[in-house]
């Protein structure tokens, strides 16, 4: 039995090109591959979080599809800011804390201040049944 999978000829060499002609309805187009035109079909992207479109910039690498023909494969969008990684969730969470901390230090600070200048004793209670 023929696998339908195109099959990967040069493993460590990895191409960059543009998306030259792509077809949305069938999913698939050709690269600019060297001198000519390269096939690239939709199930053949590693990851599949955008959709592609002419003029998109693709690593790839060079297979073969079960008739012998060349086409790409293992092909990846470049720069296209699509994953979100473990990183970027603490980098999220980092960025929102930082507004709270803020808030709480101007609002220990606010109760100092107000303290200091009318020495009411109303807010030191308050203040200390709060800690408590």
């Amino acid at each position: 039995m023929i696998s339908q999978r195109p099959h990967l000829v040069s493993e460590n060499r990895i191409f960059t090109s543009k998306i030259v002609e792509w077809d949305d309805q069938k999913g698939f187009g050709y690269l600019h591959h060297q001198k000519g035109k390269l096939f690239l079909h939709r199930k053949d992207f590693a990851e599949r979080h955008k959709r592609p479109s002419k003029g998109d910039n693709i690593h790839y690498q060079v297979g073969y599809d079960p008739k012998g023909r060349s086409c790409a494969v293992a092909a990846t969008h470049v720069n296209d800011g699509g994953k979100i990684t473990i990183l970027t969730w603490i980098s999220l969470l980092l960025l929102m804390a930082t507004p709270a901390i803020a808030w709480s230090h101007f609002i220990l600070h606010l109760y100092l201040a107000i303290d200091y200048i009318f020495d009411w004793k109303i807010f030191r209670s308050i203040w200390h049944s709060l800690t408590i």
